[in-house]
């Protein structure tokens, strides 16, 4: 079984990734001029697009910068295996979903 810091680790770098992609199918093979463009320090980008762990609080503002929900942000690229414990935890997942990837 994969120890929880080394999902966490698996996790960030499939985000960095996703940030990645997004930016070069929007055109931009320069990560530094995407990140001029929107207003981003280029060095937090770069950062983000290294997989390195961020705040909620940046990937809504790269999604602000590609014009997308969170949905449509997290429905590519991530391997989500999520299995609730319980029932009860079935039921939390559904509020988390429906509050911040809406």
């Amino acid at each position: 079984m994969e120890k929880p810091e080394d999902e966490i680790k698996r996790k960030t770098v499939q985000l960095g990734e996703r940030i990645k992609d997004l930016r070069i199918k929007a055109g931009y093979s320069n990560y530094e001029y995407f990140a001029f463009e929107n207003e981003i320090s280029r060095s937090l980008y770069y950062k983000w697009e290294s997989g390195r762990d961020m705040q909620f609080s940046s990937i809504v503002r790269i999604c602000r910068a590609h014009s997308m929900s969170l949905i449509e942000f997290f429905s590519e690229g991530f391997d989500w295996n999520l299995k609730p414990i319980s029932n009860t935890h079935s039921g939390v997942y559904s509020v988390i979903c429906a509050t911040f990837l809406s």
